[in-house]
């Protein structure tokens, strides 16, 4: 059969492309290659880098012709783009170029004005009334980056944050929506961040774990923190479409890209672990 011609429910069926993140590390483990029409979720505790790898494969995808969204939720967009420009100077390019958005979902209650001449173009201010017009903005934004650039990808940092300005239940079907429409519809892959460890959120985060394509969990080597060293670790735990590898895996951010550590022999090695990671 001829899946290309197909269509069910308004759908064309064709094989979905996969992309490279240009992140070495998630590379090597994404087998197959990432599904583009992926909603991918980061997962763990405050603090770990989920922050920061988005801002690096913002920063990589960018640098292969990617238009790129990121809905600033946990930080002011301003705060991010200087946590960006340590990453990759080229950021300011980006943004004359209209190539990066950032939507703005941080200040809307804190009345606070954007001075900044350099971002005054790249960061659109939303008052999230509803999911249906974070959705609508969301989309519109999209359509006009398509205009310009071919490829592009959403990043929201974070879905937690995003709980304590809307209920459970909408941000749910935002998510449902988002999932269809954005991912499923356009090929267009949606990283999502999510803090663990809040106990009124947690019923919430297993029902969204069900509904996305991909996880990734993030934590401290758990022996490592018995000798005092924090070293970070990720696997993927989840990842439809996509041979992958399910092992936990040690890794350090350097030159705007996660590099794996091997740590060996631990108990023999106390001393040399208090590294910054």
């Amino acid at each position: 059969m001829d899946f290309s011609s197909q269509k069910i429910m308004g759908f064309k069926l064709s094989i979905v492309p996969r992309i490279k993140l240009g992140i070495d590390l998630f590379d090597k483990l994404m087998i197959d290659g990432l599904p583009s029409n992926s909603l991918v979720i980061f997962s763990g505790e405050a603090g770990i880098a989920k922050s920061s790898i988005f801002h690096c494969m913002t920063s990589k995808l960018l640098q292969n012709k990617y238009a790129c969204i990121y809905m600033c939720v946990d930080e002011h967009p301003i705060s991010v783009y200087e946590n960006m420009i340590l990453y990759s100077p080229k950021i300011k390019k980006y943004l004359k170029k209209n190539q990066l958005l950032l939507i703005d979902l941080f200040s809307y209650k804190l009345n606070i004005q954007n001075n900044n001449d350099e971002l005054q173009n790249s960061i659109i201010s939303f008052y999230p009334t509803g999911w249906q017009n974070l959705f609508n903005m969301l989309i519109q934004s999209l359509n006009n980056l398509m205009i310009k650039y071919k490829k592009a990808i959403v990043m929201i940092d974070s879905l937690t944050e995003l709980l304590y300005k809307m209920d459970p239940n909408s941000i749910l079907d935002l998510i449902k929506v988002i999932r269809l429409e954005i991912c499923k519809r356009r090929y267009i892959p949606v990283f999502a961040s999510s803090h663990f460890g809040i106990k009124s959120f947690e019923e919430f985060e297993q029902v969204i774990e069900y509904h996305v394509d991909g996880i990734i969990d993030f934590r401290y080597d758990p022996l490592a923190m018995q000798y005092g060293s924090l070293i970070k670790q990720l696997r993927i735990r989840k990842l439809r479409g996509c041979k992958h590898d399910k092992r936990w895996h040690s890794f350090d951010i350097l030159n705007n890209d996660l590099v794996e550590i091997q740590v060996e022999n631990l108990t023999q090695k106390v001393g040399s672990l208090n590294i910054n990671i």
